[in-house]
């Protein structure tokens, strides 16, 4: 079978999902990486999944349709200061004033089913806080990163 494309690739697990997957063409016989006239020869993948220590996951490759896919959508949406994209998982603001790249980045980190929980912000100095569970990490184009 010659393959030129990765538009119908798929990637399963063991139990039949369907992985959301990114395939990136690494090299291609005769030709360079982006001659999609030429047959594939290296496909990266990239996905994630949770698999446990000293445990072995199977995966399936596959070049067919992808029936019943949820579509993935974004809504990007401006303001005078800001832009504003929303994942449906992720909301990520970017200030267009600013020296940050994320203003501020809220997820859903309490499982309540609203994206409401701030990870990311900025302050009034332009630093950006990036908070964890363990430690709080502060970045600016003054200090380096603490």
């Amino acid at each position: 079978m010659d393959i030129y494309k990765t538009d119908k690739f798929k990637l399963t697990d063991s139990d039949g999902n369907i992985l959301n997957t990114q395939f990136r063409v690494l090299s291609r016989y005769n030709g360079i990486a982006l001659d999609s006239s030429k047959q594939i020869r290296v496909v990266l993948m990239t996905f994630q999944t949770d698999i446990n220590a000293n445990k072995k996951k199977i995966f399936y490759l596959s070049n067919e349709n992808i029936e019943n896919q949820e579509e993935q959508t974004y809504i990007i949406s401006e303001t005078d200061t800001h832009i504003i994209i929303n994942t449906g998982k992720v909301i990520a603001k970017i200030n267009k004033n600013n020296f940050n790249f994320f203003d501020e980045v809220f997820i859903d980190a309490d499982n309540d089913n609203e994206i409401d929980d701030r990870i990311v912000q900025s302050d009034q100095s332009n630093c950006l806080i990036i908070n964890s569970q363990e430690i709080d990490y502060i970045m600016s184009s003054n200090y380096k990163l603490k």
